[in-house]
């Protein structure tokens, strides 16, 4: 048994335990529930019935309107009460709701929030915290918090799920996020995958308002994964290309190269230059010419100026009243740009050492990068 401090020593001890728990007591202020946040929440929920799918909501909407404007004021301060709300299955609907709101509020703890909804929940709040994710990283970068082994394992047992078509292009977009995660703990699942999905052929799920087809829209996704994890997927990609050109499967090949080139490695450059100029495939194609371009930096200027007058159309995303868009040559005119506006859009090659900048920063492109308008 341990002996009784004596009186002299026991003052100090007390005093530091007096610390200690006006410590935790401010903590557990701090994540306290704010009273106006959680009456916001409970009149947002009394309002939803009136206002869920109805065009014409009247008076409700503006109410419901203003509600969401002042808990997003509230910031930070309105996680608790999002939370306490969110931990209460019941109304799937207006839980969706409130987990697209969440994504709204800046910050670390609502990413964290996010990220243990997507791990935990059940459609459809954890696919609007996934989708909500990969938005605020579109604006962000990365996240820049480790996950947790726990949900890293739901991540990547989501990615290596066997299913009858390809898809998870979200999930493995997030896992290429999660940057302070061991690398190949991330990589390997992603890359298993890839291979898998470019090996598919049977039939691709089809994307509403995608402009490219659903073969390349899905490998797209593990294509944005790997430019995220940038130059530390550089040398185990280059192994597999050579492992793909010894077995001589040509299609793996070319799809490795453009991942390594979405990484920007600049040793894929001249491989993808053929891929940019006459791959039979329009959308190959596009997705070639954005890892050409970052993989080839300013030397890829002379050929994506020779494809300005490209006069390739899309078949997807049509509208009778529009001209379609000449895909190949506006996602030329986009590199392009961004190639000569490098203050605007920034580095957008990942290095180990430095955050990802963002692609979509400095204005909207007309063709977004993940494949949708």
């Amino acid at each position: 048994m341990a002996p009784i401090p004596s009186r002299g020593r026991l003052f100090p001890l007390l005093a530091c335990a007096v610390f200690l728990a006006s410590l935790l007591s401010a903590a557990h202020a701090a994540e306290a529930v704010s009273p106006e946040a959680a009456e916001l929440v409970q009149r947002l929920e009394e309002l939803h019935p009136q206002v869920e799918g109805k065009e014409d909501a009247g008076d409700a909407r503006v109410q419901y309107e203003e509600c969401r404007k002042k808990l997003l004021s509230l910031g930070p301060d309105a996680l608790p009460a999002i939370q306490e709300r969110l931990a209460n299955p019941e109304g799937p609907a207006f839980r969706r709701g409130l987990a697209f709101l969440l994504g709204e509020i800046p910050g670390e703890a609502s990413d964290r929030a996010l990220v243990r909804l997507v791990c935990t929940d059940q459609a459809p709040v954890s696919t609007t915290a996934l989708f909500q994710l990969l938005h605020r990283a579109d604006q962000s970068g990365p996240l820049t918090f480790p996950l947790t082994d726990e949900e890293l394992g739901v991540l990547v047992d989501a990615v290596n799920r066997p299913e009858t078509h390809p898809g998870g292009g979200m999930v493995v977009r997030l896992l290429g996020l999660c940057a302070k995660n061991d690398v190949r703990t991330r990589f390997d699942p992603i890359l298993a995958r890839f291979i898998r999905d470019i090996r598919y052929t049977g039939e691709y799920p089809k994307v509403m308002g995608s402009y490219v087809s659903p073969r390349v829209y899905t490998l797209n996704g593990h294509l944005l994964a790997f430019g995220q994890m940038g130059d530390t997927s550089w040398a185990p990609l280059r192994a597999a290309i050579q492992e793909a050109r010894s077995r001589g499967e040509t299609e793996v090949e070319k799809w490795l190269c453009i991942a390594a080139g979405y990484a920007c490695d600049p040793e894929v450059a001249d491989a993808l230059k053929p891929v940019v100029l006459s791959d039979p495939d329009r959308y190959v194609r596009l997705v070639a010419i954005r890892a050409y371009s970052r993989s080839a930096g300013q030397k890829a200027v002379p050929v994506l100026e020779s494809l300005l007058d490209d006069p390739t159309v899309g078949e997807y995303d049509v509208h009778p009243f529009m001209e379609p868009h000449l895909i190949v040559a506006q996602t030329a005119r986009e590199e392009l740009h961004k190639l000569a506006n490098p203050d605007t859009y920034g580095d957008r090659c990942v290095c180990s050492s430095a955050p990802q900048h963002s692609p979509e920063k400095g204005g909207a492109a007309v063709l977004r990068e993940d494949g949708s308008k």
